[in-house]
């Protein structure tokens, strides 16, 4: 719920660059410099935030660690128990990578000794460099560097930035009569206010479903209701032409939309991004999430003024309305659920722990099949065993049609657990 708040805060700036945009004189220069004015208030409220509790660890200063994640929990003792787990986690996340058999040994028979500096010595060793290949090398990083280019792609895909960055653009076309370059009319201005106070205020629902109903259902729930939204935004442009009925059922339709996107998908990508990566990679894994999000913004806001000419505005939003199928269905294949009993950023390898493929497997033949026999056949069921409880099973039945190795082993490279366990680092 805490980084649920970032989303409430980039909705909130989006609120009141509209504000801002209503209140300054009607003017194309007075719109660019009015920018100015949340940047500036932005510059001085950086400085009341506090440095992550799991930097500071990294870098060896656990009384100001301690100090930010007592203000945090709001309990001494809570904030002890986290510091002890972070910074365990840490040094046995860091001897894993380091992928030798003495440092196996370590990890085995000598945690509680395992000195405060291997981070910083294993980090000194690799580089950053090294580390951007171990997101694409190491299998428990793949999954996570692979989820998070996919939920971060996502929002990108939805088509909420074609309003949040080009509203006026989109809207205005909507008018042929209007001369290119021309001052943003007030109705144009009017609607992104009306946009950034429905994301604002969207947003806050995440609060009550975040942790109860896990990141990727809320993601997938947003994108599935953001779709017809998006194509009544679309097919209200032809609904009149440019009356203010129209006006009125685009606004209706833009406030569902958003509505639909603030909770899920406008929350989750850099909340899920930012929790599922192991701490040795997590600064270096998410900010190549943050790269492919902005990157797709940045192809956003140039190639979309030449798609409105050459597609219009409904043609446009029924082509984002497409990616937004696209984007759930990429979703519900490929991006793993964070369970409630999986919440701590510290468990989350036992979430990786599974692979891709087997990912990709329970989707289609558990999940699939259910749904289309619980909610379209109606017929009664069990729910699908967990994932990882099916991929335990399954690699248990895999393990038994092998047959059993001479000696009593399971197979040359060790028993199923090491498999998991080899699975998950």
């Amino acid at each position: 719920q805490i980084l649920t708040s970032w989303q409430t805060g980039t909705a909130l700036g989006i609120a009141i660059a509209g504000a801002i945009s209503l209140l300054v004189p009607h003017s194309w220069k007075f719109q660019l410099a009015s920018s100015f004015i949340p940047a500036f208030a932005l510059l001085l409220l950086v400085f009341l935030g506090s440095e992550s509790p799991r930097w500071l660890i990294k870098k060896q200063r656990y009384d100001k660690a301690y100090i930010v994640l007592t203000r945090l929990r709001g309990n001494p003792l809570l904030a002890a128990r986290d510091l002890v787990f972070i910074f365990a986690q840490l040094q046995v996340e860091t001897t894993l990578f380091m992928r030798t058999d003495q440092d196996i040994i370590q990890i085995e028979n000598q945690i509680p000794h395992l000195e405060p500096q291997v981070y910083r010595q294993q980090t000194g060793l690799f580089g950053y460099a090294r580390r951007i290949t171990q997101l694409f090398t190491i299998p428990r990083a793949r999954r996570a560097t692979l989820a998070s280019f996919l939920v971060m792609a996502a929002q990108q895909m939805s088509g909420v930035n074609v309003f949040a960055f080009l509203a006026s653009t989109i809207l205005e076309s909507r008018d042929e009569s209007r001369e290119p370059g021309s001052s943003p009319d007030k109705a144009s201005l009017w609607l992104f206010f009306v946009f950034g106070i429905a994301n604002f205020l969207s947003s806050m629902i995440a609060y009550f479903f975040i942790d109860t109903k896990g990141r990727r259902w809320l993601l997938m729930l947003s994108l599935a209701l953001m779709f017809p939204f998006l194509l009544g935004t679309a097919f209200s442009f032809k609904a009149t032409d440019g009356s203010p009925r129209q006006l009125g059922l685009t606004a209706t339709f833009l406030v569902l939309y958003t509505m639909a996107y603030s909770p899920g998908a406008g929350v989750v990508p850099f909340l899920y991004s930012s929790e599922i990566f192991p701490q040795l990679l997590r600064e270096v894994g998410m900010a190549w999430a943050s790269a492919v999000s902005w990157m797709g913004a940045g192809i956003l806001d140039l190639f979309v003024p030449v798609l409105i000419g050459k597609l219009t505005p409904t043609g446009l939003l029924c082509f984002f309305a497409g990616t937004d199928a696209l984007a759930l269905f990429l979703v519900w294949l490929f991006v793993p659920g964070t369970e409630r009993q999986r919440a701590t950023m510290e468990e989350m390898n036992y979430v990786f722990g599974v692979a891709t493929r087997r990912h990709m497997g329970y989707q289609i033949h558990e999940v699939a099949p259910w749904c289309y026999n619980h909610y379209i056949r109606r017929r009664g069921g069990v729910y699908p065993d967990p994932l990882y409880r099916w991929s335990r099973e399954r690699e248990d039945m895999d393990s038994t049609a092998n047959g059993p190795m001479p000696n009593g082993s399971a197979d040359h490279d060790g028993s199923a657990d090491a498999r998991r366990q080899s699975e998950i680092t």
